[in-house]
């Protein structure tokens, strides 16, 4: 995945390495958010194989938070979010979050004692046993 400078904040382009959509766990398809009248996001689309390691990189105000927060239901999105062929789009935020799903925010939203992963981890203690964590 790869970003283009000249292209409007949210345009990512996927590279040759990309997984197929059958093997996707999540997939986004053309998502359009923003605050209020304010558009932020234009046309989205992303795709993460099960099992890879993705980074979100960018400048100040490129959509980085945005984009996250569209794909959690935090901010409304039009367009496709699937995660594990479940459409989220339209669902509520409770709804998207029990399942699989956390967020765990950044700066001063983690705990300093804990580790990154033990950051990582305190999302998923709400939701499941401790083995499958």
């Amino acid at each position: 995945m790869t970003t283009n400078e000249s292209e409007p904040a949210g345009h990512v382009e996927q590279d040759s390495t990309t997984q197929p959509a059958a093997d996707a766990l999540l997939e986004v398809a053309s998502i359009r958010a923003g605050y209020g009248p304010v558009p932020v996001l234009h046309d989205v689309s992303l795709r993460v194989g099960r099992g890879e390691v993705v980074v979100l990189l960018g400048a100040n105000g490129a959509g980085k938070t945005t984009t996250l927060r569209a794909l959690c239901g935090v901010v409304r999105a039009s367009g496709s979010v699937r995660f594990d062929g479940e459409e989220l789009v339209g669902q509520s935020t409770r709804t998207i979050a029990i399942p699989r799903r956390a967020m765990v925010p950044q700066g001063r939203g983690t705990f300093k004692d804990l580790s990154v992963l033990e950051n990582l981890a305190a999302g998923a203690f709400l939701r499941r046993s401790r083995s499958e964590v």
